[in-house]
């Protein structure tokens, strides 16, 4: 039998914690200097001042500017989410002497952009108005030959580059979503944020939900773990949406009827899913009579 894993020491707790201060100060800096660097007062007051007596003015002024630029860029990469561009294949034998029009799909969640998402697109021939797709770099849980079919027909049919795009957007924009649903219900529940963490303490919360795991790469359909052995499936949709949810008791057999209304009920967010739950524990901690289940089966 393998041994439990030993409790952490309050030597590591406390380390644990400064690691987390300092994360935090350091955030705390660079959202400070990008609101400094990025404001018409600081310019201002740097552009009056006297470069020759003050030799410090430079560096700043050449700062402010850094920082203007990467402002443009991420208004740019926010507003846009897709842009367009023109490379060269340098294959010698190359289709259409080797023109490929590229297609940058940016994506942000939590205020931050992910790596971008590339989609590479060339034509069958030189004498051929259509587009194919050449490469790309999107997951494969997307339907991308499915929209390419659909919107990008080889036949002689019009092709329509812009919905195809706006789609797959649209599916990657949800896939993170979905992905940062899953961190933040483990969160929520007080779990690690990785299964790597699985032998750390609870953080936080109560101890409703004992496992939250994604079952597809696309985190469309989870799984979560009840501390009564229940067990539930949630099918979620593009906008976060839970669609349809199954719970089952300990012996898989049985429904647990009342976990599946409390997951459908109110605006179905997935991230109210460990509210809802904790309070149907909460009402059936109160009643009379407690069935052997946690949540009542019916």
């Amino acid at each position: 039998m393998a041994a439990s894993p030993a409790p952490d020491s309050p030597l590591d707790s406390e380390i644990a914690r400064m690691h987390e201060q300092i994360e935090s100060l350091e955030r705390r800096r660079s959202i400070l200097s990008s609101t400094l660097l990025s404001s018409q007062n600081t310019l201002s007051r740097i552009q009056r001042a006297n470069t020759g007596s003050h030799p410090s003015a430079t560096g700043a002024l050449a700062a402010i500017e850094k920082q203007q630029r990467h402002n443009l860029e991420n208004l740019h990469r926010t507003c846009a989410g897709a842009t367009a561009f023109r490379v060269k294949d340098p294959d010698p034998c190359a289709v259409d002497d080797g023109r490929i029009l590229g297609v940058r799909i940016e994506v942000s969640v939590k205020g931050r952009f992910a790596a971008p998402y590339y989609l590479l697109l060339n034509r069958s021939s030189s004498g051929s108005e259509n587009l194919r797709i050449h490469k790309h770099t999107i997951p494969p849980c997307i339907p991308l030959h499915g929209y390419a079919a659909k919107y990008l027909p080889q036949q002689d049919q019009p092709q329509d580059l812009h919905r195809l795009v706006r789609e797959l957007r649209q599916e990657l924009v949800s896939h993170h979503l979905r992905l940062n649903a899953v961190g933040k219900l483990r969160k929520d529940a007080g779990l690690p944020e990785d299964a790597e963490g699985a032998s750390r303490k609870r953080k936080r919360g109560k101890d409703v939900i004992v496992d939250v795991r994604a079952l597809d790469v696309g985190a469309k359909e989870i799984e979560i773990n009840l501390a009564d052995s229940t067990t539930v499936r949630v099918l979620l949709s593009k906008r976060g949406v839970v669609e349809k949810a199954v719970a089952r008791n300990s012996d898989g057999i049985g429904r647990v009827r009342a976990v599946e209304r409390a997951l459908l009920a109110g605006d179905r967010r997935v991230e109210g899913i460990v509210e809802r739950l904790t309070k149907l524990q909460d009402v059936d901690s109160r009643s009379p009579r407690r069935p052997q289940n946690t949540y009542e089966t019916a």
